[in-house]
């Protein structure tokens, strides 16, 4: 985010607007008892530390790239993955998510930097399908908190899912009708048809 005397204002005004945990998806009621077994980590940073400065925005100074993530322990019956990012910490009354990524090979167990981002063109590689992120936005867009607003929790998420829900993810996408899943169509299609999660917790901090 562009830093200003204004927006730093606001951020001021707006610090306590933070830490909406209940707008995870794994904190929703629907998915509290899905198995929390898949482990999600990253070579660039780990748990609760901040994340590089490249993952960021291009107008937060960043590269606007994903970070190298792994993961393991997906579930053999698993039919595919399901990725979100969301950052709880937006002081705005809309839900941070910063990608959507559906349709993926539960057999992926490594994403090199930028696989998530769309200059790397996973979607048209078939790697996966992009849904709507926050303000209808496709693909990786980087952390961007509002200087002065202190630290904003990103929140990796990696759900493996049945093959009911895959099918309705691939049956609700279609690119030249201008259909994508969002993240409220995303939670319903996965009620009941989550088999593991994991998710993989960084830090950005604007000063």
């Amino acid at each position: 985010m562009v830093d200003s005397p204004f927006i730093r204002a606001l951020a001021w005004l707006l610090y306590n607007q933070r830490n909406k945990e209940h707008e995870l998806i794994f904190n929703d009621a629907r998915f509290v008892d899905v198995p929390k077994s898949i482990v999600v980590q990253s070579p660039d940073f780990a748990a609760d530390e901040y994340m590089p400065p490249y993952t960021a925005g291009v107008k937060s100074g960043g590269e606007n790239s994903s970070p190298p993530l792994s993961i393991k322990n997906v579930p053999a019956e698993a039919k595919s993955l399901v990725w979100v990012m969301q950052d709880i910490d937006v002081p705005l009354p809309i839900k941070g998510t910063h990608f959507i990524a559906y349709g993926i090979n539960p057999k992926t167990s490594e994403y090199s930097k930028g696989w998530f981002s769309t200059e790397s063109e996973p979607e048209q590689k078939g790697l996966l399908k992009w849904g709507w992120g926050a303000g209808n936005r496709i693909g990786y867009f980087g952390p961007g908190p509002p200087p002065g607003h202190g630290d904003h929790q990103y929140f990796f998420e990696a759900y493996a899912i049945n093959e009911e829900a895959t099918e309705r993810l691939e049956k609700e996408h279609d690119i030249s009708a201008g259909k994508r899943v969002n993240l409220d169509q995303l939670m319903n299609i996965m009620h009941g048809n989550v088999l593991s999660m994991g998710y993989l917790k960084g830090l950005y901090v604007k000063p």
